[in-house]
């Protein structure tokens, strides 16, 4: 049914497949395994129907769970029943064509009516009595985002279906999507490989005189002119940088000087598919210390890597990680891994962040930071073909405790161990020499 396309007479079918054939869209076979592998789990949970609801908060990651499902990636909404064909709420009515025209996975794509519409849905449905899963974002994954669940909508739909059962299946969701498919692995190879068309940007841009906005003006046209999609770019610039590469804002107008240190992480991102990495960058010949701060982190990631194999628990992983730094005797801001796919950090997570504490102290090598880490999913086992982001961000507090260098490439567990995936090289990058 296309009844949302069928109100827009300029909106033929013969557009629709002409759009949909030029973008990065998932095999139906893959909409039949995965719908199949979600409505199993409805089924264990009693499930009559899921409610997912998305934002386009942290680049646009958020729509994860929407977009596994219905491969649109907009702030909205879907009801995705045990049973039939799911509906999406896509925002403003004249743009519902050209969001619908935008997959091949759902047919009912609707402008949104807030609770009313989604109440309206449910009964038509017969699902008005049905216990209903809620899904949002941001809480399973470690919640780095704020929930994408709406507070108010959510309060107005319990009162417009009082003989409804709503809870919790975020979990469902996020459980599934741990393991990639092949095709999920096809996207995240094709991320990757957009990952190095960014990093050899970041090469031919960075001179002398060369303003921070433009290296990543840059590393965004390399990934979008090679049919990436926009995604995070991070990046800080100084002699000393700062310890991590800069948030908010992400870059300046600053201009790049000789003996720079840049520091980048960026997410590139095919179809919705995300690929990690943090880079180092140094414009000139840096000094022994960062070098010598830079090659303990290839060796955090070898070292990390090498504990990857179906069967591991995680929590060794992240000891393994962290062994080379302690026995360098220097410290990390953030080091670890986290799941990677439609979202970054996805679940499983095991990465321990450095929390600043300001105290006075007379001992540069004295702890200065609390220690954060996602330790509850220490337990789980890695499997075959998930697919992870790794953060090193190694400091040596004897030479500068506010400045260090960073690291990270996009990694799958294979039966033969850890596959990195990218082609961008371990080693401190100088340029401009």
């Amino acid at each position: 049914m296309l009844s949302s396309l069928a109100e827009n007479s300029f909106m033929t079918a013969v557009q629709i497949r002409k759009v949909t054939d030029n973008l990065p869209l998932l095999s139906m076979n893959e909409r039949r395994n995965r719908w199949r592998r979600v409505r199993e789990g409805m089924t264990i949970r009693e499930l009559d129907c899921l409610l997912v609801f998305s934002s386009d908060s942290w680049w646009g990651a958020s729509t994860a769970n929407l977009r596994y499902l219905t491969q649109l990636a907009i702030p909205g909404s879907c009801v995705f029943p045990l049973d039939g064909e799911p509906v999406v709420f896509a925002g403003l009515a004249h743009l519902v064509p050209y969001i619908a025209m935008s997959t091949n996975w759902v047919q009912d794509v609707r402008s949104g009516k807030g609770a009313l519409g989604i109440a309206e849905v449910l009964k038509e449905k017969g699902l008005g009595n049905k216990k209903i899963g809620v899904v949002g974002f941001g809480r399973t994954s470690g919640a780095y985002v704020l929930e994408t669940v709406p507070y108010k909508l959510f309060d107005e739909l319990l009162k417009l279906l009082p003989l409804a059962s709503f809870q919790d299946a975020s979990s469902l969701l996020e459980e599934i999507r741990m393991v990639k498919s092949e095709e999920e692995l096809g996207f995240l190879q094709k991320a990757s490989d957009l990952a190095f068309k960014m990093y050899e940007a970041v090469l031919q841009t960075v001179r002398p005189g060369v303003m921070e906005c433009e290296v990543v003006a840059n590393m965004l046209q390399a990934e979008i002119s090679n049919g990436g999609e926009y995604s995070m770019i991070l990046m800080d610039s100084g002699n000393p940088p700062l310890l991590h590469a800069r948030n908010n804002p992400p870059t300046t107008t600053r201009r790049l000087e000789k003996g720079d240190i840049i520091l980048t992480e960026w997410h590139s991102n095919y179809g919705g598919y995300l690929a990690a990495n943090e880079h180092s960058f140094s414009l000139g010949e840096p000094k022994k210390e960062f070098r010598e701060i830079h090659s303990v982190c290839e060796e955090v990631f070898k070292s990390g890597t090498s504990a990857m194999f179906p069967g591991a628990a995680l929590s060794d992983v992240g000891n393994a990680f962290i062994k080379p730094i302690k026995d360098a005797g220097m410290n990390y801001i953030e080091c670890g891994l986290h799941g990677h796919g439609l979202y970054s950090p996805d679940f499983p997570a095991l990465i321990t962040s450095g929390i600043p504490v300001y105290k006075k102290t007379d001992s540069p090598t004295e702890e200065l930071f609390e220690r954060e880490s996602s330790s509850r999913a220490g337990s789980i086992l890695l499997r075959e073909n998930m697919v992870f982001g790794t953060n090193i961000d190694v400091f040596n507090p004897k030479f500068n405790p506010s400045s260090g260098l960073m690291l990270g490439d996009m990694v799958s567990v294979t039966n033969g161990g850890a596959k990195k995936m990218s082609k961008i090289p371990l080693q401190l990058s100088v340029v401009g020499q």
